[in-house]
């Protein structure tokens, strides 16, 4: 997983959290309530890369840069999720973009 998130920020030459490309695909979305925005997604994987998979508390560790960045100073929903909450979503992404490597092998 690590080596996938480092391989699709590597193929962002620029600034991966404006850059990076998420392949949501073309099912709607069944979530209910409010649902993470693709900056949001963004940040979180970027973040999830450079702390590392591995890290022992690596979604504690997320939530804290989410709560220390102008990016989301008045973003209630992102700052005010917990580290289980954060640890799905990053799981879903991730799941994301093995599928699409999966799809495009």
């Amino acid at each position: 997983i690590q080596l996938l998130l480092d391989s699709k920020l590597d193929e962002c030459k620029q600034d991966p959290l404006r850059h990076f490309s998420i392949p949501y695909g073309s099912g709607g979305s069944t979530a209910k309530g409010r649902v993470y925005t693709e900056d949001e997604d963004r940040f979180l994987l970027v973040q999830l890369a450079r702390i590392g998979i591995a890290s022992d508390d690596v979604y504690d560790r997320i939530r804290q840069e989410v709560r220390l960045s102008p990016l989301f100073r008045f973003d209630w929903f992102i700052k005010s999720r917990n580290a289980q909450e954060i640890q799905r979503r990053c799981q879903t992404l991730v799941g994301l973009l093995q599928k699409a490597g999966r799809a495009g092998e």
